[in-house]
């Protein structure tokens, strides 16, 4: 006796067209995982290049600093931007006269971060500064200011700001 079995039960003839519901969610969640490593990498390469010119400014404070207080001598420094750089050059007093100081090169940053700064009003006439700055004296007193930069427009502003005793304090600038 011979049976026949008809229709798809035995043999699918069915082609899938498409892809399945499961599918779909585990491509989702693989694009997912992705572009969440790829913004928290992003992220973290930007807090360390602020931590980087941080450093780089608290350096070049930190040497005038010491360049006061070793030769006994006044030290400005004055920041200065162009449309792509920012600068931090040093002044000695000598010979009651400003001379761009030998021993302390300056600090540039080329196209690095967008930055701003306040200095101190400083008014006295006898002094003849060449440029707004900040002063270091030979005493060990510092003129109190602080530098801001943000590397770029969708990034939050970081400050560096330091008081008359050199106390440093370094993070992202609160509105």
């Amino acid at each position: 006796m011979q049976q026949s079995v008809t229709g798809n039960v035995t043999s699918p003839s069915y082609s899938q067209t498409g892809f399945t519901l499961i599918e779909l969610l585990v491509v989702l969640a693989i694009v997912g995982i992705i572009a969440s490593v790829g913004v928290l990498s992003l992220n973290t390469n930007e807090q360390a290049h602020a931590r980087s010119i941080s450093a780089k400014l608290q350096g070049a404070i930190q040497s005038s600093y010491d360049v006061a207080s070793f030769r006994q001598r006044l030290v400005l420094l004055v920041p200065e931007t162009t449309s792509e750089n920012f600068t931090l050059s040093a002044y000695e007093w000598i010979d009651q006269q400003w001379l761009r100081s030998e021993s302390l090169k300056p600090l540039l940053l080329e196209g690095e971060a967008e930055f701003s700064w306040q200095t101190e009003n400083l008014v006295n006439p006898l002094l003849k500064l060449p440029a707004e700055g900040w002063l270091f004296w030979p005493s060990g007193e510092v003129s109190s200011g602080w530098i801001q930069w943000q590397i770029n427009e969708e990034t939050q502003p970081y400050q560096l700001s330091w008081d008359e005793s050199m106390q440093f304090d370094y993070g992202i600038k609160q509105p």
